[in-house]
């Protein structure tokens, strides 16, 4: 996430100096922001940025401080979140339009990283009235 969000902050400006690692992991936190709705294994990804699985996978924890399935994850359930507060769509299809093959793994870590399930946050939300006072739902640390 870091790492995207410095390539939006620096757009049409010359970057910082990136060693070819860091270009590769930015490119692959790009191609996961763009795909994460679609099976996204380790082994496909460093082979697409011809990495070995090993380094790919510390080297990205090393520059996003995120490991690759923790990363992901998370990209899914903020896009969940969106979902939830915009849509009335069944927990299930939103799951599976975001990546979980699985909608009760979905629950289990929607639930870990924020503290609800998603029909709760969902719940929370529409009391509310207010998708910001959903937003403000942050991740459990």
């Amino acid at each position: 996430m870091y790492i995207s969000r410095s390539a939006e902050k620096h757009k049409g400006q010359n970057l910082p100096y990136y060693s070819p690692i860091q270009e590769k992991i930015l490119k692959a936190a790009q191609f996961i922001s763009s795909h994460y709705s679609e099976k996204l294994t380790l082994d496909e990804l460093a082979s697409r940025f011809s990495v070995s699985r090993y380094y790919f996978c510390r080297t990205f924890k090393e520059i996003t401080g995120f490991c690759l399935v923790e990363y992901i994850n998370s990209i899914r359930i903020k896009e969940a979140q969106r979902l939830l507060l915009k849509t009335n769509r069944p927990i299930i299809d939103i799951a599976l339009q975001v990546g979980f093959q699985n909608p009760t793994h979905f629950s289990r870590i929607f639930r870990a990283l924020l503290r609800y399930s998603p029909s709760e946050y969902r719940k929370r939300a529409q009391a509310s009235g207010s998708p910001v006072a959903a937003r403000a739902m942050e991740p459990a640390r």
